[in-house]
Parts: structure tokens; sequence; C-alpha cells
């Protein structure tokens, strides 16, 4: 089955392990690597088929949950009320697939604020605007 590469292309498929640009793929990594010489591991960027790098449609949960587990709401929702239990972070995250010594796999990108009440550095919530 080939790669999807095209919005509009159908019988194909879209696979890929994701890392943050800040923590790539440690050395004992499973995924994004493959056992076969000669082979590569599948990266098509769902923000850009085509290639190259894409912005991220993300959301995040208004409530800081995640799947592994729950913590407080996040820094950037306190005080505010959020009727929705998700949240649009337009330009938060941008996706771009990489080959190197790591493996192929797609990076993550966090644009945040530095001057947001949210760690940018260790997770990937800034101060997203509510919609």
């Amino acid at each position: 089955m080939p790669v999807c590469r095209s919005a509009t292309q159908t019988g194909c498929v879209i696979a890929y392990a994701s890392f943050r640009s800040m923590i790539p793929p440690p050395a004992n990594s499973r995924f994004g690597r493959v056992q076969g010489e000669n082979m590569q591991a599948v990266c098509a960027n769902p923000a850009a088929l085509g290639g190259g790098s894409g912005e991220l449609h993300a959301y995040l949960s208004a409530r800081g949950l995640s799947i592994v587990g729950s913590s407080s709401a996040p820094a950037w929702a306190a005080g505010k009320t959020i009727e929705t239990p998700w949240v649009s972070v337009p330009g938060l995250l941008t996706s771009e697939c990489v080959v190197n010594d790591k493996g192929s796999y797609l990076e993550i990108t966090v644009h945040g604020d530095p001057n947001d009440p949210a760690p940018t550095t260790s997770s990937a919530t800034s101060s997203p605007t509510a919609k």
C-alpha cells in the first residue's frame, strides 16, 4: 500500500511516530526504525502530505487530561470559564517528517510564548484561544 502524499489521494496509508523537536527518539527507541537493511519507517506528515513543514490543527484538554492520566487544569486555563472539554490552539504546533541517525519520524515543534503562564519546554501547552 502506498504512503499518502496528497489530501485527495485514496487507497493509501498515513503513518508516523511522533517526537518533540527538543526530545528526539532515544537510541533504544523501537518507533521510527525498521529491522531490515535499505528500509525506512513510514512518515506521512498529516499537516503536509506532500512534504515539508505544516501547521497542526491541535486541540488540548481544557481540564488537563491526557492519554497517561489527568492532572489539574493547565495554568493557561486558570481563572477562565471554558465551556468545552477541548480548546483549539492554532499556531501552537507544527510538524515535519525528518530522517536522520535517530530514525524516520514526525518532529513536532511547539511555538509557545515564553511569557505565557504555561511552560513551553516541558509540555505542549501555551496560552490558547478557546474556540
